[in-house]
């Protein structure tokens, strides 16, 4: 790799002492050794303070998204666990999902499980704002069975969310037991996306 600047001139001066015969003493090899040192800990300081501007930003953006929807966060919330609530106590339907378009239409769907493979709640409540030509879904939720609460969706969920609804937010669970509503490219970083978004129409 090629040097420049002052870098450039003590490699050359090193270069030159070593062809005359000259041997680097302890002061000398301590002397590089610390501006090595030093020059790590700049450039690590430097990778720190910008992953704490972008959890800054990520977590006011989270506090803006959660005051925005609270009000939706409510209205899917209840229309999810009113529907989970009356779910046969089986191991067929164990999941609800509620869905929000645009023009504030809730849409809602449970899963259904089977061995052979089933769809999950999410792309139930999909397939139903599909049928209903919602157009575009704008905040989505799913709630176990069993008091289970709110559930974060799948890998494959959230990559047919991202293809079908690139601008839905996704109500989550946080390890303290607060809801938040995240983008759902945030739950999908360098993903794959469909290059035209599709809405069922």
């Amino acid at each position: 790799m090629r040097k420049s600047g002052p870098q450039q001139g003590l490699q050359a001066q090193a270069n030159s002492r070593l062809a005359t015969g000259w041997s680097p003493s302890p002061t000398f090899g301590l002397f590089f050794g610390l501006r090595h040192l030093s020059a790590v800990r700049t450039r690590f300081r430097i990778r720190a303070a910008s992953l704490d501007n972008r959890r800054a930003r990520r977590s006011e953006s989270q506090c803006q998204t959660g005051q925005m929807l609270e009000n939706n966060e409510r209205r899917l919330m209840t229309a999810a666990e009113s529907i989970v609530r009356s779910l046969p106590d089986n191991d067929t339907h164990t999941v609800a999902s509620a869905a929000m378009d645009t023009k504030g239409n809730v849409h809602t769907g449970v899963n259904v499980f089977h061995f052979t493979g089933g769809p999950c709640a999410e792309l139930v409540a999909i397939a139903a704002a599909a049928q209903a030509i919602a157009g575009p879904l704008v905040a989505i939720v799913a709630v176990g069975d069993r008091d289970r609460g709110v559930l974060a969706p799948c890998g494959r969920c959230r990559q047919v969310l991202l293809d079908l609804h690139p601008d839905v937010a996704v109500i989550l669970p946080l390890p303290d037991g607060e809801l938040t509503a995240e983008h759902i490219s945030d739950l999908l970083p360098r993903s794959y996306s469909a290059p035209e978004p599709a809405f069922g129409s």
